[in-house]
């Protein structure tokens, strides 16, 4: 079970992943280019995957899962760095694809501190 800390982490977390998706949407939405929409696609696909995670996260009860899932998400940290260099590759304009790679490193971090 997350301790309080834990749980404002996951939230934190959650609340930053959401933030990426909401701006990553809004990219797919405006752009024409077939090829840079599917990779958008690939990424708010990704990053959904790893905010589905931590919101059944935060419902754990036992405390041995949890830890596993901690384990996890340190993982999954080096993963989402990853992901926002990936998507400061995708995005053309420099400060939207800045803003979107921050909230995305902004969940690592959390993910980091459980």
């Amino acid at each position: 079970m997350p301790s309080p800390t834990q749980s404002q982490k996951l939230t934190a977390a959650v609340a930053s992943i959401r933030s990426a998706e909401t701006a990553l949407l809004n990219q797919g939405r405006q752009t024409v280019d077939p090829l840079v929409a599917a990779k958008i696609s690939q990424e708010y696909q990704a990053l959904d995957s790893i905010l589905f995670q931590a919101v059944q996260a935060q419902l754990i009860t036992d405390d041995g899962v949890f830890q596993n899932t901690v384990v996890q998400f340190h993982n999954e940290a080096a993963v989402l760095n990853k992901q926002a260099q990936a998507i400061s590759n995708i995005i053309a304009d420099a400060g939207t694809a800045g803003t979107i790679a921050g909230f995305i490193v902004q969940a690592a971090a959390a993910f980091a501190a459980l």
